[in-house]
């Protein structure tokens, strides 16, 4: 493996671990619910990316980002998305967190968060920069593969593992609203970034 193959690992990591919609919205789920509830999640996302990934090898996503109206296009569903999510977060009716659990946000379901990972511009250029490292090596696609799955695991887990360590503290009323206005301002952040940064 060439130093090359190191850097697209490093740029991996650096990218799953970092903050980004899929690590808050994991660690918003495991701050309510508890980490077994984020399971189900890590999984979505993880088959997700792999899928983007997948399409990007074979040449099909290329097309959507190099593209200019399907590029457009896919910035702002992804940005509407993320901002629906995060106005939700910012203005849902705190007064039933003293009762029992509301229903999760649309985001926040495997189905939700399925579309989500096709309409995130991030994961499409990241999948994209990726299958381009390998361009015709269908093992070492396969290891990339295995290699982002395994890094993706470990690092949404390890926010799984963090938004569990808040729950307690989520137990207060305040608090609570508290942490629903640092997730919702989180992601209408990510919106305004993903369209100034990836506008082409």
């Amino acid at each position: 493996m060439d130093m090359t193959l190191y850097a697209v690992i490093g740029l991996m990591a650096v990218s799953f671990i970092t903050p980004g919609p899929n690590n808050f919205i994991i660690l918003n789920v495991a701050a309510k619910s508890g980490p077994v509830a984020a399971l189900p999640l890590v999984l979505v996302i993880i088959l997700g990316w792999l899928s983007l990934f997948g399409s990007a090898w074979f040449g099909v996503s290329r097309v959507l980002l190099e593209t200019p109206f399907l590029n457009r296009a896919l910035l702002l569903a992804g940005s509407a998305y993320l901002g629906f999510h995060s106005i939700n977060l910012l203005f849902r009716d705190n007064g039933r967190y003293d009762q029992r659990p509301e229903k999760s946000p649309f985001v926040e379901t495997a189905a939700g968060l399925a579309l989500f990972q096709f309409l995130n511009p991030k994961g499409w250029v990241l999948a994209v920069t990726v299958a381009a490292s390998v361009p015709n090596d269908g093992a070492l696609a396969l290891l990339l593969a295995l290699t982002a799955a395994w890094i993706s695991a470990a690092s949404l887990l390890a926010w799984s593992v963090a938004g569990a360590s808040l729950k307690v503290w989520l137990k207060g009323r305040r608090s609570r609203r508290a942490f629903d206005v640092v997730m919702g301002l989180s992601l209408a952040g990510f919106c305004v970034s993903i369209v100034v940064h990836q506008w082409p």
